[in-house]
């Protein structure tokens, strides 16, 4: 008789290790399925597909050793241009590599999470995965610089967290070296060195000088690499635009706000939307600073409970605010312009309320012994199917910029950049009248707004409405005299009403700003009226 074989307990922890991951992975794929279809929106084209750099000669060059991006993440936009190299402009691949990093992420998270022994990791690591609010940093390509520098945030927590256990100097250079490219691909990790600080807590309940010491390198390399951010932001992103007028006060009645509204979205993820609906706060009300003196409170009673009941809660919040410092509205951010904030800008820190939100679940459910424990995983399994069904939904969301644009419009009526957008791609597709319903929508939230007279002014001029056309130029020219495809424009449409000196002046203004006018045109303005005849 044949003796049955009795598996190693190391060889069961590996098989359960596999398990664990190919379980994340599997369901991640299954979540994001709708994603792997859809196109191209905005930025990507902006960015990737039609950007300038992206298809030049030194393409690498100027990415690393140039300011000539609006945003110095070098490692990342090397990864963009290897996906241009290979799969151009197809957009299916693009979407598998930002699944894969998300479904990386995750299992790193679980890893992470395992490591630190909070309770339930696996399942937090799974409501990760499935998570809707985390939609827009996969279905979304351009974020790809959301989810890489996570993958490698999380590389650094481990490899970090295992040079304390073993004090070996291969995993501190390790960590280094993760946390510097994941600042090279985006600086949302700008944090990291104190989130080790810590993770150094939760596991020995205190930070000894040595910690800190040892975490001065970090510090160093985020606070070198955030000034090199904010500096590209203000020179090259932003230039002479104001993002946001609210002084100091308000930016820090509009941080507690930003703080209870993202983890009010992480725990009832519901009416996500692109872009959010931007708050006016009145800094000179008491009211204002209500939700961040909340924030200071709760913080205070965590803290001072840090010893018992608090210390989880103090962990995972905390994790949570720190993470989202940079993004809370202290520094500028070109994106504000429209909102002050966004989904995508929350993924790196959701991951603290999930781990906080199921391990004590975890907790209460071991304690609870065995029909505990079946309730929670019932609830569990609910919760993740929930949440997969409204991520299917939500990816749906960018199938293509009119999806995108229009269900923006939808629950954000007054946001006049997804009606510019939306009356772009309209154009595009020969759908006149309704692409200039929404640049006047546009108008009448911003009267300001330089591309939507333009805009009405080319689609009136295709109409043959000259007189309409030339109108709109003209207020576009008041708003910015120094844009040179309006006085082009302009010049084109006053040569066809025959008022040729007037062309000639647009013709003169627009190469004064840098403008190149047709050459044929050029010519034939010459054959109706030469330039020596132009009045002076």
């Amino acid at each position: 008789m044949k003796r049955r074989r009795v598996l190693k307990g190391s060889s069961l922890h590996f098989r359960l290790l596999l398990f664990g991951i190919a379980g994340i992975l599997l369901i991640t794929a299954i979540a994001y399925v709708p994603a792997i279809c859809n196109g191209f929106v905005w930025d990507d084209n902006v960015f990737i597909i039609e950007s300038p750099i992206m298809n030049s000669p030194n393409a690498l060059y100027r990415y690393w050793f140039t300011t000539d991006s609006p945003d110095y993440y070098p490692l990342v936009y090397t990864l963009f241009w290897i996906e241009y190299q290979i799969w151009g402009k197809n957009p299916i691949p693009y979407h598998i590599v930002s699944i894969f990093l998300h479904a990386l992420a995750s299992v790193l998270s679980w890893l992470v999470l395992r490591r630190l022994r909070i309770p339930g990791s696996w399942f937090a690591a799974l409501i990760f995965a499935v998570h809707p609010v985390n939609v827009e940093s996969v279905a979304w390509i351009f974020q790809q610089r959301t989810t890489m520098p996570m993958v490698f945030s999380l590389l650094t927590i481990l490899a970090y967290l295992r040079f304390v256990v073993e004090g070996k100097a291969r995993w501190y250079i390790s960590a280094l070296i993760t946390f510097t490219l994941g600042l090279l691909s985006k600086t949302s990790v700008v944090m990291m060195p104190l989130v080790l600080l810590g993770c150094i807590w939760w596991e020995s309940g205190k930070v000894q000088r040595r910690d800190i010491i040892r975490s001065i390198p970090f510090f160093v390399l985020a606070i070198a690499f955030g000034l090199v951010t904010a500096w590209v932001q203000s020179h090259r992103a932003i230039g002479e635009e104001v993002v946001r007028a609210d002084n100091y006060c308000g930016r820090l009645a509009g941080a507690g706000w930003a703080v209870w509204f993202y983890l009010y979205k992480a725990l009832i993820p519901s009416n996500l939307c692109f872009v959010y609906p931007r708050w006016n706060l009145d800094s000179s009300s008491i009211v204002s600073y209500i939700p961040t003196l909340a924030v200071f409170m709760w913080f205070w009673i965590l803290w001072r409970y840090r010893r018992s009941w608090g210390r989880p809660l103090l962990m995972g919040f905390g994790y949570f605010v720190v993470t989202l410092l940079p993004v809370l509205g202290f520094l500028d951010i070109y994106f504000m312009r429209y909102s002050l904030v966004a989904d995508h800008w929350q993924y790196i820190s959701i991951l603290g309320i999930i781990a906080l939100v199921v391990g004590v679940i975890a907790s209460f459910a071991n304690r609870a012994g065995y029909a505990g424990k079946l309730i929670c995983a019932v609830i569990g399994v609910f919760v993740v199917s929930l949440f997969m069904v409204l991520s299917w939904n939500q990816e749906k969301i960018y199938k293509n910029e009119e999806t995108l644009w229009t269900d923006t419009i939808r629950k954000n009526p007054a946001c006049w950049m997804a009606h510019n957008n939306l009356g772009r791609v309209l154009a595009d597709k020969g759908k006149t009248k309704e692409a200039i319903s929404h640049f006047k929508a546009v108008l009448h939230i911003k009267p300001d707004h330089v591309n939507a007279h333009f805009n009405i002014g080319v689609l009136m001029g295709e109409q043959g409405n000259l007189d309409v056309e030339i109108a709109e130029y003209r207020k576009a020219l008041k708003i910015k005299p120094d844009f040179a495809d309006a006085h082009n424009n302009l010049a084109v449409a006053l040569y066809y009403k025959g008022r040729y000196a007037e062309a000639w002046r647009e013709v003169e203004l627009c190469r004064k700003y840098g403008g190149k006018p047709d050459p044929t045109f050029i010519e034939a303005l010459e054959r109706k009226m030469p330039r020596s005849a132009v009045p002076k």
